[in-house]
């Protein structure tokens, strides 16, 4: 089986034992592991499926798994999933999350999935592939300037970048046509990649959230950085994603 089928393949498979369990999970399913990072039963019983799918298939290869952590490989492999992108959304009832696995050779994210379970959305890119929804391409947006802008951005879950946060977020809003914040890192990156919005931003984010809607993003055309317009380090997580076109005036705007 090829990467990206068995990707989309467990992505859906965990897909669907999340939406087995939207709204109606018990208050004791639900446990703090941050001051406002939440973990559910869902969550775990999702990763373990696409690990287990995986290993039936690929059993040399590793996992960066956010609930069960770092699993060596004996391959160049590894796999970066996040069960349940969006969990805060999940556990209130709000239908913005998703299933994301990217897959890392070496350095390189060379395949990503995003399931959006709730639209049935199937997001796909492998380097040097483009990138797709249900096997449509799809394009980031055309826009040219900040002022004819829509933009995505994130609340941080460290409370330490509130502060930096909110100027600028101040700082867009007074430039651009307005913003939104969906809680899902991984779809915020798709609506980048399908040219929803012209760029998004956040703060500490974790290489599963980011791993394949940056790579989305790349292969629809856009750009994605840190917030001092380098390569994207996944494990240091400031992430800026564009059109590309507003990048360079994003970063200076943020950077204000």
């Amino acid at each position: 089986m090829e990467l990206v089928d068995l990707a989309q393949l467990a992505a859906r498979q965990a897909g669907d034992i999340l939406m087995s369990m939207f709204g109606r999970l018990e208050p004791d399913a639900i446990e703090f592991k941050g001051e406002i990072d939440l973990v559910t039963k869902a969550d775990k019983e999702a990763e373990r499926c696409i690990i287990q799918r995986v290993r039936e298939q690929f059993p040399t290869h590793g996992f960066w798994a956010e609930e069960s952590g770092i699993t060596s490989g004996a391959g160049e492999y590894v796999w970066v999933i996040d069960p349940l992108d969006g969990t805060t959304n999940y556990a209130h009832g709000f239908p913005f999350f998703a299933v994301s696995i990217g897959v890392r050779r070496g350095e390189e994210t060379v395949l990503g999935v995003v399931y959006d379970c709730y639209q049935d959305r199937m997001y796909s890119a492998e380097l040097g592939s483009g990138a797709y929804c249900n096997g449509d391409p799809i394009h980031v947006a055309r826009v040219e300037d900040v002022k004819s802008s829509l933009f995505v951005t994130g609340v941080p879950y460290s409370l330490c970048h509130i502060d930096a946060y909110v100027h600028q977020t101040k700082s867009l809003l007074l430039r651009s046509r307005g913003m939104r914040r969906i809680g899902s890192a991984a779809l915020s990156l798709c609506a980048v990649a399908n040219g929803t919005f012209s760029g998004y931003w956040e703060f500490g984010l974790k290489p599963w959230d980011v791993a394949a809607g940056a790579l989305l993003v790349e292969e629809a055309g856009g750009t994605v950085s840190d917030f001092a317009g380098e390569k994207l380090d996944l494990q240091q997580g400031h992430l800026v994603a564009t059109n590309a076109k507003v990048h360079a005036a994003l970063l200076a705007a943020l950077a204000e």
